[in-house]
């Protein structure tokens, strides 16, 4: 049992180096291949939307990729909420590194505030550019592109920590996503995103794995609507601030165990069945 545990776990290595590849050849085949095309193709105005089609199908392809190669395993709750979502803020805590990866694959059209490091990343500032991220430079410049971007009725990916979560570590966010959805008036779509073993933190090389294929569990969340902190006499920063406790309040709810291991279960009843509208959808 020991020499098969060990043989299963150097084949999640290869399947995760397999994988990872890929996804340096998807990032440059996108930017400078694929996406120039379409979006030569396409009318000005509707390029950043095609490029971020574009990415959402390469990702799709990529998760489904290191599933189908038992580098890790996901279940994805009530995706369905998150077609419903339009001048609103995706928001999710942030423990492994492709956890904008998996919900990127969600939504075909989606924003995002990307570090601004990531621009002159030379596998991805190709997409990133192409699909007008807003860089995470000056906070006015990025409240005033969330607020055109929300006004038009577009969804914006926020991780408010900044970075990826320390396993064990108490949740710390910043402010910057309550304060986009006070001074926007936008609601938040809250996703709690665990995984077990943990995988893909800051503190793992990308390349290091579990004794055991790790499952990720993705659940879709309900909807925080921001008019309930837009008080009469409530300044906008207090408002932020008491907004910011509730999101912290409820992204630091752990996922019990038990979740994980009814998600496995239904897995295995339903990975070859056609997704449910609204329901559960891997």
């Amino acid at each position: 049992m020991k020499m098969l545990n060990r043989l299963l776990q150097l084949w999640r290595n290869i399947g995760t180096a397999i994988s990872f590849a890929c996804f340096g050849i998807f990032g440059l085949s996108l930017s400078l291949f694929f996406i120039p095309l379409c979006c030569a193709l396409s009318p000005r105005q509707s390029r950043p939307r095609v490029a971020q089609r574009c990415i959402c199908a390469s990702f799709k392809i990529f998760t489904r990729l290191m599933r189908g190669l038992g580098a890790l395993d996901f279940r994805i709750e009530n995706a369905g909420r998150l077609a419903e979502d339009r001048h609103c803020l995706i928001v999710g805590n942030h423990p492994s590194l492709i956890d904008y990866v998996f919900l990127t694959s969600l939504m075909p059209e989606c924003d995002c505030i990307v570090k601004e490091k990531l621009w002159d990343n030379f596998f991805i500032r190709g997409v990133i550019r192409s699909a007008d991220y807003i860089p995470n430079r000056d906070a006015d410049e990025v409240l005033a592109a969330c607020r055109r971007k929300l006004q038009s009725g577009g969804r914006i990916l926020i991780f408010p920590e900044g970075t990826r979560t320390t396993p064990g570590q108490p949740l710390q966010l910043q402010r910057g996503a309550a304060n986009i959805a006070v001074r926007c008036q936008a609601d938040i779509r809250l996703v709690h995103i665990t995984c077990a073993p943990p995988i893909l933190t800051k503190q793992q090389k990308w390349w290091q794995t579990a004794d055991t294929r790790p499952q990720f569990l993705i659940r879709v969340g309900e909807k925080i609507a921001v008019r309930d902190f837009l008080l009469p006499g409530l300044s906008a920063g207090h408002a932020a601030r008491l907004l910011n406790e509730r999101l912290t309040a409820e992204l630091s709810a752990p996922l019990s165990l038990t979740d994980h291991e009814s998600a496995n279960q239904r897995h295995q009843t339903t990975h070859h069945r056609d997704p449910q509208p609204g329901g559960l959808t891997a």
